[in-house]
């Protein structure tokens, strides 16, 4: 048996006479001069409500060496962990995208800045994963919707409104952390397709299966957008609210597990003929892909 050292509970049950071991992490600052340290550790226990009493008094080595670590935002590893911010607001109950819920993301922000991380994800349409083949699943399913980070309006006139606030904040939030090599954009590009489950495609003139859902003031609902040239008119604010803020060189419009290249190509043809400026990233499961050398995609 052996404790799990990512719970930090300052009290735990242990049974009688079972062996609990206990884990002790020191963190060694940057000012800290080079030598051997000596700390202590001292067991104390009683019963009851009887005084404490000193069981152990404990010592051990640590050896500090003249060797600094980089800063894991120096790290040369591209540390790349996708975030599902939507099943984060699900897990603590939080109103997507609220005060709330970015205050819940800044400690996993920070966490993941620790570890080095290189990329930010922001998905910005619905459902691209097509809830990761869980419709399947009968007997444990789960709830894996990722939701739109852009707020998407119709208009009474017919004009389109795009609203970026929470994309921005994030990256911002994530910035501050010190995690700001690339911003990962997913659900442009290769939606995955489950048919016999309801997840296809809902534009009608485009071979992808782009979900932008919006409120439509007219009607007062929400619908999905159905035309090539709306989906258009939204990568391309996108691509421009990315210009304004000065982080489209950061910007990767990624595709996750493409199968049919000369599919994928065509699309890919299709996103820049919208948007010029994006660059383009691909997580692979076959070789081939990179034998293709398909133009635009950087990593």
């Amino acid at each position: 048996m052996k404790s799990d050292i990512l719970l930090h509970q300052s009290a735990i049950h242990v049974e009688a006479r079972k062996v609990q071991p206990i884990w002790i992490e020191v963190e060694i600052g940057k000012e800290v001069p080079p030598g051997t340290y000596t700390p202590q550790i001292t067991v104390y226990g009683h019963r009851m409500f009887q005084d404490e009493q000193i069981i152990r008094t404990m010592t051990f080595d640590i050896h500090v060496v003249n060797t600094m670590l980089s800063d894991p935002q120096d790290y040369t590893f591209h540390l790349d962990l996708w975030q599902h911010n939507s099943n984060i607001a699900r897990k603590y109950d939080a109103k997507l995208w609220s005060d709330e819920h970015f205050a819940i993301l800044d400690p996993y922000l920070a966490s993941l800045a620790a570890l080095g991380q290189k990329s930010l994800t922001v998905i910005v349409s619905e459902i691209p994963w097509s809830g990761q083949y869980s419709s399947y699943d009968r007997i444990d399913p789960a709830n894996m919707f990722e939701y739109n980070i852009v707020g998407v309006t119709l208009k009474d006139d017919g004009q389109w409104v795009f609203d970026f606030r929470a994309l921005n904040r994030y990256v911002e939030l994530g910035m501050k952390h010190g995690i700001k090599e690339q911003i990962e954009v997913f659900g442009l590009i290769n939606i995955w397709v489950l048919e016999d489950v309801g997840f296809g495609g809902v534009l009608e003139d485009y071979d992808d299966a782009i979900r932008i859902r919006y409120w439509d003031e007219a009607s007062r609902t929400y619908k999905y957008m159905k035309q090539k040239k709306d989906f258009q008119e939204y990568v391309q604010a996108l691509e421009q609210n990315f210009i304004q803020k000065g982080w489209i060189d950061l910007v990767r419009v990624i595709a996750d597990e493409p199968a049919d290249i000369d599919l994928f190509t065509a699309r890919l043809n299709e996103i820049k003929a919208m948007a010029p400026s994006f660059k383009y990233k691909a997580a692979i499961n076959h070789a081939s892909f990179i034998e293709r050398e398909i133009e635009g995609i950087l990593d």
